[in-house]
């Protein structure tokens, strides 16, 4: 049986190398598993995680795809689940200085590196596609909504959902 949490880690790792390979990299230790309804960039003393970059997928849901009526006919109900994954980048702000706020060509490029994270993670679903189509049970991986958000304090980011539907097996006890 293939946990959640395993698909989550293949699509992470597509993530890293796609947004290495990009023009706009997040340093390694800042593309990671999230966990929780959410995830909110933090701040340290040291370090924001908006303006060092921060890459991310969590699982957001877990739901069983099963007939209501399986157990009517007496078969397992707990085999097929769809799980939704959330990858999402979030970046730095543009700042302006004491005189004035930003100008329209730093907004630009950050528009640029949110645009590129969004390519980042269309790819990375291809490439954990190809991952997920050597398994046995072959799960349905399908691609939902990008969602830009933000300005949020000093970040800006994008979510894109990844909905896999996937037979986890199943083990009636006699």
């Amino acid at each position: 049986m293939t946990r959640p949490v395993e698909f989550a880690q293949v699509l992470l790792q597509c993530l890293g190398e796609q947004i290495e390979a990009g023009p706009y990299p997040i340093p390694e230790e800042k593309i990671c598993l999230r966990f929780g309804d959410r995830v909110n960039p933090t701040l340290g003393t040291g370090e924001d995680e908006c303006c060092t970059g921060l890459a991310w997928v969590r699982v957001s849901a877990v739901d069983s795809l099963a007939d209501p009526d399986a157990v009517e006919r007496g078969e397992c109900v707990d085999t097929r689940r769809r799980i939704t994954l959330e990858m999402g980048t979030s970046r730095c702000i543009p700042f302006g200085n004491l005189a004035a706020g930003p100008s329209c060509a730093a907004w630009t490029e950050a528009a640029l590196k949110m645009d590129a994270d969004h390519a980042a993670m269309e790819a990375a679903i291809c490439c954990a596609t190809e991952a997920f189509d050597g398994l046995a049970y072959a799960p349905r991986t399908l691609p939902g909504q990008y969602i830009p958000s933000g300005p949020d304090g000093n970040c800006i980011a994008g979510t894109l959902s990844v909905t896999i539907d996937y037979d986890c097996g199943c083990t009636n006890a006699a």
